[in-house]
């Protein structure tokens, strides 16, 4: 497919996200996609990625990504994205806070035959676990 028809795709995939409609994704992922999410996880067929999935919308249930960016060469689309989620459920022995988070995160997504195979997905971690007051924000020098 042409990287047109690819941005295509990933712009559904965000739409779905965005709608809480994981039932699209069978449509438009590979049995076997699989998602790098920073260096330790990975969720590796579409099964596992819906149960990763369902188990983050039970903790944060108004999750919304918004593209900054969008680029495709081939059989690559890269995304640059904002995202704002509501910590609504219990989430790693946290209780629910009501925090509104927000970040940023880069996505790359492989795609065959219109269909995603594989992302890789770099987050704003840092931030998320300071927001969820996980870790400590540290103080800012001026101009930083």
């Amino acid at each position: 497919m042409s990287p047109i028809a690819n941005a295509a795709v990933v712009r559904r995939f965000f739409e779905a996200y965005n709608r809480n409609q994981p039932e699209v994704y069978a449509e438009l992922c590979s049995p076997d996609y699989i998602c790098h999410m920073g260096a330790t996880a990975t969720a590796a067929g579409l099964a596992a990625n819906l149960e990763s999935e369902a188990y983050f919308r039970a903790a944060f249930s108004d999750a919304h990504w918004e593209i900054a960016d969008l680029m495709a060469v081939d059989d690559k689309v890269v995304v640059r994205r904002n995202w704002r989620l509501t910590h609504t459920g219990p989430f790693q022995s946290l209780p629910p806070s009501g925090r509104v988070l927000t970040g940023t995160a880069i996505d790359i997504h492989q795609l065959r035959d219109g269909r995603l195979i594989e992302t890789w997905t770099e987050s704003d971690n840092l931030s998320f676990m300071q927001q969820l007051g996980l870790l400590p924000a540290p103080a800012r020098e001026p101009g930083l």
